[in-house]
């Protein structure tokens, strides 16, 4: 399975990381890349100008650590580099 930079947007990864290890095959490679770029200028300069405008907040959980990730993925029983 791979995912580049979506699934940031996914809630409870603590849930579907695991699930996704489980539609592996056997060897089966779980690749997945995502940014952690919520509070950089850029995103905090475009929830401003949405507010501004009267959007409505359409924020994502904060993302876990990488220890978070590296502890949910072991458990999950895969190896991790």
């Amino acid at each position: 399975i791979y995912a580049n930079a979506s699934l940031q947007w996914i809630p409870d990864h603590y849930h579907l990381l695991p699930h996704l290890v489980s539609l592996l095959q056997l060897n089966g490679v779980l690749a997945v890349q995502m940014p952690d770029n919520w509070l950089e200028p850029t995103h905090a300069l475009m929830r401003e100008v949405a507010w501004e405008q009267g959007y409505p907040d359409r924020g994502r959980e904060p993302l876990p650590g990488i220890h978070a990730y590296y502890d949910i993925l072991t458990e999950a029983g895969c190896d991790v580099d």
